[in-house]
């Protein structure tokens, strides 16, 4: 069954509301419909990992959630909070800069690494993760590029195509920002978590944020059973924020030079070194 949910391809292609239908009726079967009508559509990993825990405990996931699966006593207080920020735009470009840091930290690198292996890309969960899958399908088509230029005898050495990768680091950034919200989502929809805004501030925010949290448990310290916590309304974008993202398409601030609006050097050799190895050669400087 779980197999079923992982490669729901029976007759039809993955993301067919067909097969969705086929895959949340597997875990609603099992016992835990609560979740499958729960979960965003094509959500296959939380989905199988929701039926893998039906099929195992006999319990559905919010069971669990709600500390029906704790062994740690009659005395043990669970409180869920989920911290996020005051502004989507400001999470958004947040995230964007990670995207930027990520490549510069040697994403390529291991994407490269995960082709040697043999592996190929959106055909596991490492190689389908977001960030991952985009750029190995990007080395995928520089090496071909470098390999049929080598093989044909091409006069203009091979370079790698910035518009290529930059299509590919938008995509990357876009399906991060697309993560980022169906978490918001999942956690909007779950009663269990309070939620606690959380401002960008220098220094003392984390403290602060403890501090809140503390004082709330202290609060609610006579208070028996769980807690319901009404979420609906939470993390939206304001009327402003939707205006400005209309035309948002993400930034590659940080991996191209300020003045030329080129790649930088250093990302054009993590280019470079990830393709050139399936040649033997050296590329060009």
């Amino acid at each position: 069954m779980i197999e079923q949910a992982r490669h729901p391809g029976l007759g039809g292609a993955v993301g067919d509301d067909a097969e969705w239908a086929r895959a949340t009726a597997l875990l609603r079967d099992a016992g835990d419909p609560e979740t499958a009508r729960r979960l965003n559509r094509n959500d296959y990993f939380r989905l199988e990992r929701a039926l893998e825990v039906v099929i195992r405990t006999g319990k559905p996931m919010r069971d669990h959630l709600a500390g029906g699966g704790n062994r740690g006593g009659k005395g043990l207080d669970l409180r869920c909070f989920f911290l996020h920020p005051p502004s989507r735009l400001g999470l958004y470009r947040k995230l964007d800069a990670s995207c930027a840091s990520m490549v510069e930290g040697g994403l390529l690198r291991e994407c490269g690494d995960l082709l040697d292996l043999g592996l190929e890309p959106g055909t596991s969960t490492s190689t389908n993760a977001v960030g991952y899958r985009q750029f190995m399908e990007y080395l995928l088509l520089e090496r071909g590029r470098f390999v049929a230029q080598e093989e044909g005898g091409a006069r203009q050495p091979w370079d790698p195509s910035e518009a290529d990768f930059l299509l590919a680091f938008l995509e990357f950034q876009k399906q991060t920002r697309r993560l980022a919200q169906d978490q918001l989502t999942w956690f909007r929809n779950e009663p269990k978590f309070e939620w606690v805004e959380v401002a960008a501030r220098e220094g003392g925010g984390v403290e602060e944020v403890a501090g809140r949290i503390l004082g709330r448990a202290m609060e609610a310290e006579a208070e028996s059973g769980p807690r319901e916590w009404d979420n609906r309304g939470k993390g939206y974008l304001t009327r402003a924020e939707e205006r400005e993202l209309k035309g948002y398409g993400g930034s590659a601030e940080g991996l191209v030079n300020a003045q030329t609006g080129e790649l930088r050097q250093e990302i054009r050799d993590q280019i470079r070194e990830q393709v050139v190895k399936v040649g033997g050669g050296v590329g060009p400087g």
